[in-house]
């Protein structure tokens, strides 16, 4: 076949390379001079050559021009290279944006999350302030004690006084002497903690050789409410076991968080009590005793109080930014929905928490305020945002400092509670009724009586955030809106759960 080709292309003539010169030619000129004899002749000969075959060459590579319509110019012409790269340079800058888009939330993020722990370190700040005040203060006491030759088993021990969200010590406006109203309701709950006791309670069989049982109270404060409580429940195990020819011992282990006058508390404990005392600092959404340890629990008045407040309803950026506002009165739905994603945190860390602590056939009884109609904020909280709203435009606080403040609580449903309770798998519900503390009996029926319980409540909260001048005048302002707003035919009074559980057998 190849031979016939070159047949075929001799018939043709003479193959021409370049400036017609035949290949023919060409060769006859190769094979009669050498290499190595090259003339000039020859030199300017290959040169004219190589210029010729690059011309050529070009003509080869060069496209002929092609009879297309318009339309397809450009079709035809494309790099698909140029193709590639422009592909890559879209690509490129779409990544570019989402790269951005990322950076962007993220440092908001970062931003939100500054924000609040630049608060806490100020709050940590000025508790450890406190705690080197307290120490110095104890050294200086202590040196004052050996020197007027006081035995140390003699001496008290040392429990530091932190920041509290309840006004400390035992003056006027201290909750020590402003907490009449919880005592009434745990007045009206001693009947019922008497009769969850006598029918619920079963713990001879889970008695620790010592036969010691063991009482928590969480969320204690300084007394004289836990006291009482502690006294009645003790008294009624006593009634229910006096038969047992052992005699029970009783160690009791007050908690509340680390800013708890703790010192307070022990200088007031009763000399005729009937049980050893402990104190245990620390929030009691989280573990505080050993696995089976603890076979009655009590809280009062504590677990409506959150362990922290969303974020993102102090966050301005936020959708859920609950500006202008101090709780739920007035807030859009998606700040309710906030405040209860965060009370339902903080009860399955309680509850999850008391199951390991708890022995089997242990009782919690709790007494929590409650939302019986969805109206979260009652008339105390809209009138302390009325003053706080009020110094705002009177120039005594900033517009943004008012913003960033929320309380710190929460009043569930009873559905709520139940669902919760009910979610952790750990606890039957022996008893969940209203106290049914008569309308009369309002919180704030006494306006004078209703201030001090109110300011003894939230002064420590509100001075952490806006400081210790404004409080004066703060509740003076308050004290006046609470006086026009009073009702006395209204039937607006505190909900008050009382809830005894009971640990599941293991």
């Amino acid at each position: 076949m190849l031979m016939k080709d070159d047949e075929d292309n001799n018939k043709n003539g003479p193959i021409i390379v370049t400036d017609g010169i035949s290949i023919d030619e060409f060769l006859s000129d190769l094979l009669v001079e050498s290499p190595g004899e090259k003339s000039s002749s020859y030199d300017e000969s290959v040169k004219s050559t190589e210029s010729g075959t690059e011309k050529d060459i070009e003509k080869v590579c060069y496209t002929p021009e092609v009879n297309v319509d318009d339309d397809n110019d450009s079709a035809a012409i494309d790099d698909p290279v140029s193709n590639k790269k422009e592909r890559r340079q879209l690509r490129n800058r779409d990544a570019a944006v989402r790269s951005r888009e990322r950076k962007k939330m993220y440092v908001k993020d970062l931003e939100v999350k500054s924000k609040y722990l630049e608060g806490e370190c100020r709050r940590l700040s000025r508790m450890i302030q406190c705690v080197v005040d307290e120490n110095h203060a104890l050294r200086y006491s202590l040196q004052c004690s050996n020197a007027h030759g006081a035995p140390f088993t003699k001496q008290e021990s040392a429990v530091l006084i932190l920041e509290s969200g309840r006004s400390c010590g035992d003056g006027v406006l201290s909750y020590t002497q402003n907490s009449s109203f919880q005592r009434e309701a745990l007045q009206l709950a001693e009947v019922l903690i008497r009769e969850a006791i006598a029918e619920n309670l079963d713990i001879i069989p889970v008695l620790s050789s010592s036969n010691a049982l063991n009482i928590a109270d969480l969320g204690c404060s300084t007394g004289p409410n836990t006291f009482a409580c502690v006294h009645n429940i003790i008294e009624s195990v006593l009634l229910k076991y006096e038969s047992e020819q052992e005699p029970i011992e009783f160690q009791v282990f007050f908690n509340d968080h680390i800013a708890n006058d703790f010192n307070m508390l022990i200088k007031a404990l009763p000399s005729d009590r009937k049980y050893f005392a402990a104190v245990v600092p620390g929030p009691f959404q989280s573990r505080l005793f050993p696995k089976a340890s603890i076979h009655f629990f009590n809280s009062s008045y504590a677990l409506h109080w959150l362990s922290r407040i969303p974020i993102e309803v102090v966050d301005k950026n936020s959708p859920v930014f609950n500006k202008g506002r101090i709780h739920l009165h007035n807030a859009p739905k998606a700040v309710g929905e906030a405040f209860s994603a965060q009370f339902a945190r903080d009860m399955k860390s309680f509850l999850d928490a008391r199951a390991e602590e708890i022995v089997g056939g242990g009782l919690i009884v709790v007494i929590i305020i409650c939302n019986l109609d969805n109206l979260h904020s009652s008339g105390p909280v809209i009138a302390l945002e009325t003053c706080l709203l009020d110094m705002i435009k009177a120039g005594l606080i900033s517009e943004a400092k008012v913003d960033s403040f929320n309380l710190p609580m929460y009043h569930p449903t009873p559905s709520e509670l139940n669902a919760l309770i009910e979610a952790n798998g750990c606890f039957s519900i022996e008893n969940m009724e209203m106290l049914g503390r008569s309308a009369e009996k309002k919180i704030y029926s006494d306006i004078s009586r209703s201030v001090k319980i109110f300011r003894s409540i939230w002064e420590g909260i509100l001075k952490e955030h806006f400081g210790s001048e404004i409080m004066d005048e703060l509740f003076d302002r308050f004290s006046k809106i609470l006086e026009k707003s009073y009702n006395p035919t209204s039937k607006d009074y505190v909900a008050e759960k009382f809830i005894v559980i009971k640990r599941n057998c293991y």
